[in-house]
């Protein structure tokens, strides 16, 4: 078995009410193992997103979920096809709370 067959295994084996599961198939590998479910993967995420918002599990990291794959008012709501980019400005610190991010900080890494 190849490793994009087995990463849509994990996902289409992982039952109703295993979205950690399938989360963790699809979003923690390369994407391209996952190129010939991606329409089927489009559509649970958007039919759980909302939920996964709500409920904040510990796995779900919606900057983890490719552009092409949100629904298009929840990219432009997370800062649209720059919303990595903006992730990249923050320092790894003020990421973990070590030194705050500001906006005083936000404009210097972004004017660089």
């Amino acid at each position: 078995m190849t490793a994009p067959q087995y990463t849509c295994m994990l996902y289409n084996t992982a039952g109703n009410g295993e979205d950690e599961k399938k989360f963790d198939a699809v979003f923690t590998n390369r994407m391209s193992y996952t190129e010939s479910i991606k329409d089927e993967v489009r559509v649970w995420v958007a039919e759980n997103l909302e939920q996964w918002e709500e409920d904040q599990p510990e796995w779900f990291k919606i900057e983890k979920i490719p552009d092409d794959l949100l629904p298009v008012e929840v990219l432009e709501a997370e800062g649209g096809t720059n919303r990595r980019k903006m992730m990249n400005n923050f320092s790894i610190r003020s990421l973990m709370g070590l030194f705050p991010a500001d906006e005083e900080q936000l404009e210097l890494s972004t004017s660089r």
